[in-house]
């Protein structure tokens, strides 16, 4: 249950976000990796716009040096829409 959130209806969305994350690894394959999560993250952002997928996306893609250059690589040009 997401606690700190005032408006019932957010913390229903945020706590289903938070329960079906793992099942959106399943449904795409992607590991769940430094690689994968920013990948991931990009996913949920498209499919469900919500500003907490936009942040991680966007907070990890400033932290992708951290990714070997192969990885970086996949990142750009295989996960990234």
């Amino acid at each position: 249950k997401i606690r700190f959130l005032s408006d019932p209806n957010l913390s229903y969305v945020m706590t289903r976000y938070r329960q079906n994350h793992d099942y959106w690894h399943v449904l795409t394959g992607l590991p769940p990796t430094v690689l994968g999560e920013l990948a991931l993250k990009w996913v949920e952002l498209i499919q469900t716009g919500l500003p907490l997928a936009a942040l991680s996306a966007t907070g990890g893609a400033v932290g992708v040096n951290m990714l070997s250059s192969r990885e970086r690589e996949v990142l750009w040009e295989v996960y990234f829409p």
